[in-house]
Formats: structure tokens, sequence, C-alpha cells
């Protein structure tokens, strides 16, 4: 009797162990899936640019200028003393006027965040997110200290001090998805480091329109949404009904 319970119960415990294992594989099976749907729930990096010294230096200037040209008004319309401040308003709102200069000229455009995943290298701008695609890419590389990433739309420079984390994760995923266009070499790859924990933060991706696009096998419009298959690799769109066997731009299997 002693026995039997005790078989019961390693069955039963098998049984149990099941669904964790078949779980796990489903969940692998859908990291590697070569195909994806534009329906599908997409996720992406999102990196918030490094603030450099010239932007901090702007700041400074314009607060001094904009203080002294403040003093320089009082000085003029309250402080009427003949040996007083107002004798040196003028010089005070010189000083001042040099200051707002030396920031305008210092002040550099904010760098924008960056967007790194299935869906390519992207910019954010008034709410939108401007887009190179892993398929548009021709080239990569690491000149200067900043990442290039070279195309038919006009190549995006990456600064390392500015965009570190960011093009830490670029690298990474152009290892993993363009290995053949990557133009750097080990030095500059120790240089550029491996992605860190806690770099950047995931969130939802949205696909791009690619329904006024082309399918890159038969050259048959891409009308509807549901017709779309992405290669789950570099993200190049086809027609469902002509996916080729590998992809054109990365050579995936796909079938």
């Amino acid at each position: 009797m002693a026995s039997g319970k005790k078989g019961a119960r390693s069955n039963t415990s098998s049984g149990k162990n099941k669904p964790a294992s078949s779980k796990k594989a489903t969940s692998k099976t859908k990291k590697k899936r070569p195909l994806r749907r534009l329906d599908e729930a997409f996720r992406e990096w999102r990196f918030e640019p490094a603030v450099g010294a010239a932007q901090y230096l702007a700041v400074v200037l314009l607060s001094l200028g904009s203080v002294a040209l403040g003093a320089a008004l009082y000085a003029a319309l309250w402080a009427t003393a003949p040996h007083g401040p107002g004798a040196y308003a003028a010089y005070i709102f010189a000083v001042g006027a040099l200051l707002l200069a030396a920031g305008l000229m210092a002040n550099q455009p904010a760098a924008r965040p960056l967007r790194v995943g299935l869906f390519g290298v992207g910019f954010e701008q008034d709410g939108k997110t401007t887009r190179m695609r892993w398929y548009e890419v021709d080239r990569v590389a690491f000149t200067h200290q900043a990442l290039q990433l070279h195309g038919a739309a006009k190549p995006i420079t990456l600064p390392l001090k500015v965009h570190g984390p960011a093009v830490r994760r670029i690298l990474a995923e152009a290892q993993r998805r363009i290995p053949s266009r990557l133009e750097i070499d080990d030095t500059d790859i120790t240089t550029i480091g491996k992605v860190r924990s806690g770099e950047g933060t995931q969130v939802p991706a949205e696909p791009p329109q690619v329904t006024t696009e082309r399918c890159r096998a038969s050259d048959q419009p891409l009308t509807f949404e549901e017709d779309v298959r992405l290669c789950g690799r570099c993200g190049v769109p086809y027609h469902k009904q002509h996916v080729p066997r590998r992809c054109r731009s990365c050579d995936r299997k796909l079938q």
C-alpha cells in the first residue's frame, strides 16, 4: 500500500512538472520564431541621452547674463546718484550681453532619446519615432568615438559620450542581426564595451507603417496588415504568400 501511494505521488509530481517545462519550451520557441506578425505585442529599449558639459556651461552663462542685464536695468532706472550704480549701468549691460551671447553660442540642441529593437534604431521627436531599420543599414562603423549607421537615408552618428548605453545596445543588436555589415575591429568593440545591467528601459514598440511598401520577395504591394510577415531578425516585410526560404536581407532561414 505504501509503495502504491509513493508511486501515485511521483506520477502526480511529474504531471505537475510537465506544464512548467512546456511553458519554458513555448517561450523559447516564441523568441526564436523566424517570422513575426504586425498584430503582435512588440517591445524595444529606450535610452535617454547624457547631458554634456557644454549644456551645463550654457545654462550658467545664460543665467549670469540675465542677472547682469537685470542689474543694468535697475541701475539705469532707479539708481540716480551721480556716483552710484547708475554710472556703471552701461558696463554692466555690456557684460550681460556678452554673457548671453556666449551662452547662446555654447548652447547645443538637446540630444533626442533613442529606441533600439527589432524595428532598428529610432529617434523620438514630437511624439513620433523616426527609424533606420536594420535591413536599411548598409554599414556600421566606429569613427572618432562615435558609432555611425550608413544607409540610403541620412547617416546616423551617435557619440559614445552622449549615447553610451544606446551605442552598446545597438552594437550588440547589430552583431546578432546584421553581423556581415559591421566594419568595427576588436579594439573599437572593446572601447564601446558590452551592454550593462540596468541600461535603458524596455517599452512597448509600435510597428512602422509597412502597408505602403512592397514585399521584398515578390514586389507585391503590402495593402493589408494581416498579410504582412516580418523577418524576426532584421524586420524585412514580406507578403505572407511570398515568404522566401531565406530572408533576402540577413539570410535567416524563414521556412
